[in-house]
């Protein structure tokens, strides 16, 4: 899949658009230093060529090198222009609650679809998600969760996240998200530590439950827990991420402005 830079653009919430304001001015200010550098640099060159070319006459010779020296100067100066961007992200804190972080627990699987089947283990539709990550900006304070796959990357904060894809980011307002969460049960045939199982049954069951021997290719199916929260960007963006450990997936809804739905098991 890939995640146009204008649909992470669009999704940005207007109350933390100042943020991103701040953000991409330094990157464009350092996009028009890079260029000025690499002028200058060419200028270096050719100053270098021309007293190559006359080294042999001493007062030419000269005057190149000052050239040099003073376009090196002003090169150094340039690069010490150059800031390294950093997003404040102290509008998304909210100082009533504690500074702890989301210890991530368990697997976790970010999916953007609908989950509707088994097929997105089987097919292998999805994407492992790691802490581990790579940023390519920096910010203030430490983010109280990150989960990251690599299409898109999502940075929650106690009062908003960033969500990062192609170079680009938004900034959104839990509020601005409608989210719900759930517990699922999903078939599978291949289990991971970790995954709590809820039942066993077969590919070709019979009606006691045992498995029906008439089929020679018939092997054992899990039904696995999964916490499965919904998230509703806009029409063009809808993120589902699934917690092996349910209980941590609460911690992690609990963020988000949740639409009121009684908890439900659904056999996939």
């Amino acid at each position: 899949m890939y995640i146009e830079d204008s649909l992470i653009n669009r999704i940005a919430s207007d109350q933390f658009s100042q943020l991103k304001d701040d953000y991409d001015t330094v990157v464009l200010n350092n996009k028009l230093i890079s260029h000025q550098i690499a002028k200058l640099k060419n200028k270096v060159k050719l100053n270098s060529f021309l007293r190559s070319l006359l080294y042999l006459i001493p007062k030419y010779r000269s005057v190149f090198e000052d050239k040099i020296t003073s376009i090196n100067s002003s090169i150094i100066q340039k690069e010490q222009e150059i800031e390294d961007p950093i997003i404040n992200v102290s509008t998304l804190l909210n100082n009533d609650l504690p500074d702890s972080t989301l210890v991530n627990r368990g697997k976790i699987i970010m999916a953007f679809y609908d989950v509707n089947s088994e097929s997105y283990i089987n097919e292998h539709k999805t994407l492992n998600v790691s802490e581990v990550y790579e940023s390519n900006f920096n910010y203030n304070y430490p983010a109280i969760g990150i989960f990251k796959s690599k299409i898109i990357q999502l940075h929650l904060f106690h009062k908003g996240l960033i969500v990062i894809g192609n170079g680009t980011f938004g900034i959104v307002d839990y509020h601005d998200i409608t989210a719900h969460y759930a517990t699922i049960n999903i078939k599978t045939r291949y289990i991971e530590n970790g995954l709590k199982i809820v039942r066993k049954t077969w590919l070709h069951a019979k009606v006691n439950g045992k498995p029906d021997l008439r089929y020679n290719e018939n092997y054992e199916i899990n039904f696995v827990e999964y916490g499965c929260l919904k998230l509703n960007f806009s029409s063009n963006l809808i993120i589902n991420l699934l917690f092996s450990d349910a209980l941590y997936g609460k911690e992690v809804a609990s963020l988000f402005n949740l639409t009121p739905i009684k908890e439900r098991k659904l056999c996939l």
